[in-house]
């Protein structure tokens, strides 16, 4: 379930974890791992959601993923309840950030 499908339409989600993961993997990850798939065990178009925010952690990113799991940046596993994230899924995204977008934000 999407809870934030009227704030990020599918094609945002996937553009922002497409660019998210990449930049990570490139990074830090390619000696680790032969793929994204590999590394993270989803691609970005498997990702349904994205949270900004969590209870008791502050900003960052996770992905929520179409069997309901929920991993952060580094591909990590996550809680998956959403009540541990910003009930937007957006979070306090300052308006200079690379994703903000004030269509979505007003």
């Amino acid at each position: 379930m999407n809870r934030n499908a009227q704030h990020l339409p599918p094609e945002k989600i996937h553009a922002i974890a497409t660019e998210a993961m990449t930049a990570f993997y490139i990074l830090y990850c390619r000696r680790k791992a032969k793929s994204m798939r590999q590394f993270y065990g989803f691609l970005p178009q498997d990702v349904v959601d994205l949270h900004f925010h969590k209870k008791g952690y502050g900003d960052g990113l996770w992905f929520r993923v179409c069997d309901g799991r929920v991993f952060d940046h580094r591909g990590k596993t996550s809680e998956n309840s959403f009540e541990m994230y910003s009930p937007t899924g957006l979070g306090s995204i300052p308006p200079n950030d690379l994703y903000y977008d004030p269509r979505i934000n007003a």
